[in-house]
């Protein structure tokens, strides 16, 4: 028997029919649970979701009682998750349900790892399997978008007030916890379509990339309090960068 209980978690933001895709991709076997936090919110809409999926004991609905963003959607679903490891997963992504016994499997090997980012099917090529403490995750930052899948025990994955920007939670998390993250080249989901409010959309704006720079700017920070002031330079210069795009876009 595995000792992993796979819990998916699907923000969801005025993007209905791309949730309905989203949440019958992870009813394969293997996944304990499913559990799907609105942000919109629209009572009739949402019903109208949730009365779709009545005969699944495994898919769970919340609704936030107001819109509060992306993060604190994760973040509840994380913490309402009764799973040993939460993966999260967007509304205009599929899961990809063949790589199931792949996923828990490598979780199983990992069971010391905190945090497992696997693959999205784009990431560059030199970055194979790798495995280490919390700045390998800010070295390994740009080799491609990743999907995450965190330890329940871990603690909380991502800061609110950041609104879609993972990575500062992360290095926190680790941080915090002490904890070990491993970069898996198995694919655990694909991109299907882009949807209303969803981050890609936002990637490049003047208030995305305040977030970002903020974000930055922590993790400077951490770097250079615990770890290499080289790397905290570098993360520092990209705060910059991303607080001088919000400015000349305002």
């Amino acid at each position: 028997m595995n000792s992993v209980r796979l819990s998916i978690v699907i923000p969801i933001y005025k993007s209905y029919s791309t949730a309905v895709k989203a949440i019958k991709s992870c009813l394969v076997d293997g996944v304990y649970e499913i559990l799907v936090i609105d942000d919109t919110p629209n009572k009739l809409s949402f019903a109208r979701l949730s009365n779709q999926f009545l005969d699944y004991k495994n898919v769970f609905f919340f609704s936030n009682r107001v819109n509060r963003g992306v993060t604190f959607s994760r973040n509840r679903g994380f913490f309402e998750a009764n799973g040993t490891h939460v993966l999260f997963l967007d509304s205009d992504d599929i899961f990809c349900g063949e790589s199931v016994s792949k996923i828990i499997g490598e979780l199983e090997n990992n069971l010391q790892t905190h945090c497992v980012l696997f693959s999205s099917g784009v990431h560059r090529k030199d970055i194979f399997d790798r495995f280490g403490k919390w700045p390998l995750l800010l070295r390994n930052s740009n080799s491609g978008e990743r999907t995450v899948c965190v330890k329940k025990k871990a603690g909380k994955p991502f800061i609110g007030i950041l609104r879609g920007h993972e990575l500062a939670g992360l290095a926190r998390l680790g941080i915090r916890s002490s904890g070990y993250f491993y970069w898996s080249n198995i694919q655990a989901r694909e991109y299907h379509e882009s949807v209303e409010g969803s981050l890609s959309s936002q990637r490049l704006s003047s208030r995305r990339s305040r977030l970002i720079s903020k974000g930055h700017f922590l993790i400077a920070f951490w770097l250079a309090r615990e770890y290499s002031l080289f790397l905290a330079m570098k993360y520092l210069l990209k705060g910059f960068m991303y607080a001088g795009y919000s400015l000349w876009n305002n």
